[in-house]
């Protein structure tokens, strides 16, 4: 179980890191930004499989499942085809409101407007029992998919806006557009979207810069280093490390056995995407 719990940490992490190196705030699956709040009821239904519950198969997932926008985006296509000039008719600034689970609080679909188009942000502000917003900004849900499952609902649903909230939603969307810029600040900071690049790739591309093949072109040793150092799937990784440890032959004859081994992978060299431009909460 332990494993089981660790991998899914290992997992999230790793789509947090690929997110924000192609320059996306937001990852595509719930729970990447931080991992650690879907554990306590991943260990609880592993504890069910264990005890021979099958209420996991019947529902066909938890709550806190991982998943895509793909059913959204279907939803929204569905929508779109069966009414578009009201859908994209809605005013901005307007809301709605509906009584559903337990949680409380207020959720802003936001946009900043550049140049080249619109980048959007969803945000949940969870609500203390009087209807202010709590304090804690890490309480704050920034995943896509986590904020779509909150505000879910049907045609059917009834409308219902509490009367506590009245002005206060403007406190909402304070620490709402707090937690939109400090986000895109982190994306506008050219040192956050380097590439982590492992230490077994650093020892190898060192390795190759001690021991330079002889009469080999140039641009390909370069091209290798290159490839070698940026993010590497865990599957590379592990043939490097084998082809590493193959210690055959003169250390010149090991660097240029590495550069064709590289250059044979297919990955190829790892580019930065440009930072965002600086906004302010005006934006």
């Amino acid at each position: 179980m332990d494993q089981l719990l660790a991998l899914e940490a290992r997992i999230l992490r790793k789509l947090t890191q690929a997110a924000k190196s192609i320059g996306v705030g937001t990852s595509p699956v719930h729970g990447a930004d931080s991992g650690e709040q879907v554990f306590s009821e991943t260990r609880s239904e592993i504890e069910k499989l264990a005890q021979e519950d099958p209420t996991l198969f019947e529902q066909g997932g938890t709550a806190s499942a991982a998943q895509t926008g793909e059913e959204y985006r279907h939803r929204l296509r569905a929508a779109l085809q069966a009414d578009r000039e009201a859908i994209v008719g809605l005013p901005g600034r307007a809301g709605s409101g509906f009584r559903k689970g337990s949680a409380s609080g207020v959720l802003f679909c936001a946009e900043v407007e550049l140049s080249e188009g619109r980048r959007n942000f969803l945000r949940f502000v969870p609500a203390t029992h009087d209807w202010q917003p709590q304090q804690d900004v890490d309480a704050i849900v920034r995943e896509t998919g986590a904020c779509l499952r909150i505000i879910d609902c049907t045609e059917d649903t009834t409308r219902q806006v509490p009367p506590e909230l009245g002005e206060g939603v403007f406190a909402f969307w304070n620490a709402a557009r707090a937690s939109i810029l400090t986000e895109w600040d982190e994306l506008a900071d050219p040192a956050n979207l380097q590439p982590q690049v492992r230490l077994l790739n650093r020892q190898v591309a060192g390795f190759i810069r001690a021991h330079p093949p002889i009469d080999t072109d140039l641009e390909k040793v370069n091209k290798a280093l290159d490839i070698l150092e940026a993010p590497w799937p865990r599957r590379e990784e592990g043939l490097l490390r084998e082809q590493f440890r193959d210690r055959a032959g003169a250390a010149v004859g090991r660097s240029l056995r590495l550069i064709e081994w590289i250059l044979a992978t297919g990955l190829e060299r790892y580019t930065a995407p440009p930072p965002l431009p600086p906004i302010t909460e005006q934006d």
